[in-house]
């Protein structure tokens, strides 16, 4: 009998636990689901994107930092935000680290999808702006950030 490779398994294998798990990568996992020709997973979030979109819909969003450790979806979640809120694909797939987008009330959406992807000075630009949101009532820019816990407080 011939060994027939099955595209759904050879995807799946990437989150098998094995020391180079690429499913720690949201860019990786969407890489892998393209070239074997399936849908990536659609996890529950347990209510948190759902809570995102709509604080961001919201008419004063508040901005917001996803911390924890690499491969707790913390890229996917951005992803998945900026999808939900109209985002353009291309924008997302490129290679700048910092995306911005217009929100449906007013004002504007920064997202940083990888604190550790970002220059030292775009870090403390926009982390700079993140906290004057944050201490300004009514700001026009609202942040969604994803930082590894250690990263953040080194970046911070």
């Amino acid at each position: 009998m011939a060994y027939q490779r099955n595209p759904w398994v050879t995807f799946l294998r990437k989150y098998g636990p094995v020391s180079d798990n690429d499913a720690m990568y949201d860019e990786l996992v969407l890489n892998a689901a393209r070239r074997n020709g399936v849908e990536p997973l659609r996890l529950d979030s347990g209510g948190l994107l759902e809570e995102l979109v709509a604080n961001f819909r919201s008419e004063h969003p508040r901005s917001v930092i996803l911390t924890g450790t690499a491969g707790d979806g913390k890229t996917w979640l951005c992803r998945e935000v900026w999808d939900q809120l109209g985002g353009d694909r291309s924008v997302w797939h490129g290679d700048a680290t910092v995306r911005t987008l217009p929100l449906p009330e007013g004002g504007r959406l920064v997202v940083l999808k990888d604190l550790s992807e970002a220059r030292i000075e775009d870090a403390d630009r926009y982390l700079g702006g993140m906290a004057d949101a944050l201490l300004t009532d009514l700001h026009p820019t609202a942040y969604l950030v994803a930082a590894n816990d250690g990263q953040l407080r080194a970046a911070w």
